[in-house]
């Protein structure tokens, strides 16, 4: 769910290419790319994904220098340009990203990590909770499964 290439600066050592051949190989239908601050290989790992006959979804995880905020999954194109302004907005003026973006329910996931205090908040449609690994075995968040929507970060990803 929450992959990078070496456009994540620092972060990702993936290049685009090798990161969709190993998901190939093992057998992934879905692959989302969430390079941080950046859609910068997105076209081109579209066109791979395809290629391999992998469902691409594009977004980014988003950072206000080291620190986590969330992640931003298109939904569509409309979406995928959304994020793309957001971006571009924060980084031209550099400005900190905000706490909690705004975007269309119908173009854009915004994902938040799973932290205790979330879990009184309402969220929006397209506003969900990401598990990681180590929060799976928590209860806190296991009261709220009916009424908020979660969804589980397999790679383990999100932990710094």
């Amino acid at each position: 769910m929450n992959c990078k290439t070496w456009f994540s600066f620092h972060y990702g050592t993936y290049e685009p290419a090798k990161l969709i051949e190993h998901a190939s190989q093992l057998g992934v239908k879905v692959l989302a790319l969430t390079n941080i601050n950046s859609t910068a290989d997105c076209w081109d790992f579209v066109y791979k994904c395809q290629k391999e006959g992998i469902k691409p979804i594009i977004g980014t995880e988003v950072r206000n220098e080291d620190t986590f905020c969330y992640v931003l999954l298109a939904k569509n194109n409309r979406g995928l340009m959304a994020i793309h302004d957001f971006l571009s907005t924060h980084k031209q003026q550099e400005m900190p990203f905000p706490a909690r973006p705004s975007f269309v329910e119908e173009d854009v996931w915004v994902i938040f990590r799973y932290r205790e205090e979330l879990l009184g908040e309402s969220f929006a449609a397209n506003e969900l909770i990401g598990l990681d690994i180590p929060h799976l075995t928590l209860l806190a968040w296991q009261k709220y499964v009916e009424v908020l929507p979660f969804v589980h970060f397999a790679s383990g990803d999100l932990s710094g």
